[in-house]
Order: C-alpha cells, then structure tokens, then sequence
C-alpha cells in the first residue's frame, strides 16, 4: 500500500486547535492527510501561541464561532472519517459531543492531548471525566500515549503488566477501544510497541524504535493517518499497524540536519 491510498473522495475532518510553526496540531493533520490522498476539512477549537521550544498561551475559539465552522464543513460534505485533537474548554466540548450524534458521524478518532510537547495545558481543568463519560464513548477509537494513559486510568504505569491493567480499566469505563503509543515506555529500549485493544485480546504492535530529537506532532500525525487508513482498512488493528507505520518513516526520514526538524510527510507506506 503505497502513501496516498485514499480515494479522491474521501473527506476526512480535523477538529483540532491551531499550532503558529505548524508542527504540531491542525497543520500537522492537514499535511498527514493531504500526504495520504484525501481532502482534508479543518475545524479549529483553540487558537495557541508556541513554537518548537515554548509555550506562551492558548485560547478557545467561541462556542459560536465552533458551532460555525461545524455547520460550514458539514454542509459540504458528510466526512468519511474525523479526527479530534485539542478541545480545550468544556463548552466546546459539549458541542462537540453534540454534532457527533445529531449529525450521525463515523470512523471517529480521538487524541486525548492534554499538554503540548512544548509544556503548555492543552485542557481547562477538570475536563479528564468529562472526556471520559461523553466523548470516548462516541469514539471509534482513542489514541492516548502512557502519560495520558496514566491520567484517565489513574494508575501508575512502569511495567508492560502495568500498562495493560490500565489500559483494561479505561475500557471498562468508556467501551471504546484504543491504541496506547509506546514512545514513552521507559521499559522498552530497541523497540516501540503499541498496544491495540477492542474488548478481547491486546494485540502488540511494533516497530523499530525511531529516533527524532526536537520533533512536535508525532501523535497529531498518528491520529490523523488513523483516521485516514480506517476508512479503507477492513480492520481497526488492520488500519493501527499502517498509521504505525506512516508515523516511524515519517520520524526516521525528517530533515534532522534542517534548521527546524519537521516530521517527513511524503514518507512510503509498503
């Protein structure tokens, strides 16, 4: 399967906040999905200042302005798929929530971002039960990394044992299923593994350990791809291991001798 695998029909909807040196947020997943052949709709919830290195601030769009964009893209065109990354306020979530049912969409996938690669708070306080109690469930699937992993579940995660008992308890609590980014697994040296679950077993799916110092938006990208490759996969495992795979090539590929280090967009998925 070659990088643009998509049809050119294939509407894919990013619900996202903005990232001012594009590594990161809405920018990010307009590139991964332009990069995968579809046409990328874009709905921006929080407008943030940050570079590579600093966080400086972040604010929400209004509440209106949100519910302006949603009934712009939808009114386009029904999205084959949707990808939610940074929501910030409660409102907005709710609204969110809201256009997810009222307008029936699908192939939803959700990148619970609490805080930025550059330090800031991506989420107003509070909102991590919120998150959990109504957007998950109306998810197809979520892609928390071990930090995030750490929060929703409330558990400590040190060992693999660890990792797959809170993984267990956030379906329990939510029936959705997800895919836990192995970057941050300290007990994982050669290797990153993913561990995917939908209710039955987890599945473990692995790749070289990429290397990419500096680098901003790597779970934005993954997303994004997911949601791209859910649409044409006969499996969510199936549709897990190629965003897997765009993501490694698009770290082990970037310009790391560039004056900024981006992810590689045009990368291969065999």
């Amino acid at each position: 399967m070659k990088n643009s695998p998509l049809q050119k029909d294939k509407v894919i909807l990013t619900i996202a906040g903005s990232d001012p040196v594009g590594g990161a947020g809405i920018q990010a997943d307009l590139k991964t999905i332009e990069s995968l052949g579809g046409i990328c709709f874009t709905v921006i919830t929080a407008i943030t200042a940050q570079n590579n290195s600093t966080f400086l601030a972040a604010e929400s769009v209004s509440p209106r302005m949100l519910k302006y964009q949603l009934d712009s893209v939808l009114a386009e065109a029904k999205p084959d798929a949707v990808k939610i990354g940074m929501i910030y306020s409660e409102e907005n979530l709710e609204i969110i929530c809201e256009y997810i049912v009222q307008c029936k969409l699908e192939n939803i996938v959700f990148d619970p971002v609490l805080y930025s690669s550059s330090g800031g708070a991506l989420a107003e306080n509070h909102m991590v039960q919120k998150i959990m109690k109504k957007l998950m469930p109306l998810c197809s699937i979520i892609t928390p990394n071990i930090p995030e992993c750490e929060i929703f579940s409330e558990m400590k995660v040190n060992t693999r044992v660890e990792l797959e008992a809170a993984i267990k308890k956030i379906y329990q609590l939510t029936g959705t299923s997800m895919v836990v980014k192995g970057g941050h697994a300290l007990f994982e040296k050669e290797t990153s593994t993913d561990l995917f679950y939908g209710g039955e077993k987890i599945t473990s799916l692995s790749e070289e350990r990429a290397t990419g110092a500096g680098l901003r938006g790597t779970g934005c990208t993954f997303s994004s791809a997911l949601a791209c490759y859910l649409t044409i996969c006969s499996s969510k495992v199936e549709a897990v291991s190629f965003a897997k795979k765009y993501i490694t090539q698009a770290i082990t590929t970037s310009n790391k001798n560039s004056k900024i280090n981006y992810l590689n967009y045009q990368s291969n998925v065999n």
